[in-house]
């Protein structure tokens, strides 16, 4: 596992693939291994196949917040995004102090143009991380679509100023 770790690190993808592949017929349980192979493919845009990756992981370890905010990301790159929103939600009940999970489910809100909620999933960010400039940027641009001017062009120079 620590040698696809390393290779993924290195952005070597295939090679971790392969890495991963191995430990998956080595420990057919290891949700990690699972997961990590995930996290791969999502970065290599195969978004149907991270899925089924990563919905695997939780049938073996239904108790991780990250595999459901990962699963989360899938979904919203295939632009399912009840789905993404849902798992998204999951992994904040689970994890409430994890920035990442409302900043992914205030991008997830945002496709959906669920503006209010977006917004603030994004202020939640800010409230725990106020040196996020992708928070700030992101709210900015939910104002902006509201017609919310003063507080886009605020959140937008926060933004930049970070």
């Amino acid at each position: 596992m620590a040698l696809g770790e390393a290779q993924q690190k290195l952005k070597d993808y295939d090679r971790a693939l392969l890495n991963y592949t191995q430990v998956i017929k080595m420990k057919p349980q290891s949700a990690a291994a699972y997961a990590k192979r995930s996290e791969v493919k999502l970065l290599k845009g195969a978004y149907a196949s991270a899925l089924e990756d990563v919905s695997h992981a939780i049938a073996l370890e239904p108790q991780k917040a990250e595999y459901y905010n990962q699963r989360a990301m899938s979904h919203y790159q295939l632009m399912e995004y009840a789905e993404a929103e849902e798992d998204a939600s999951h992994a904040v009940d689970m994890e409430p102090k994890t920035v990442l999970y409302y900043f992914n489910r205030g991008l997830i809100r945002q496709a959906q143009k669920l503006l209010d909620e977006a917004i603030s999933d994004f202020s939640q960010v800010i409230q725990q991380d106020a040196q996020s400039g992708d928070a700030y940027f992101r709210r900015g641009q939910c104002y902006a679509i509201m017609a919310k001017s003063k507080s886009a062009l605020s959140d937008y120079n926060k933004a930049q100023e970070l």
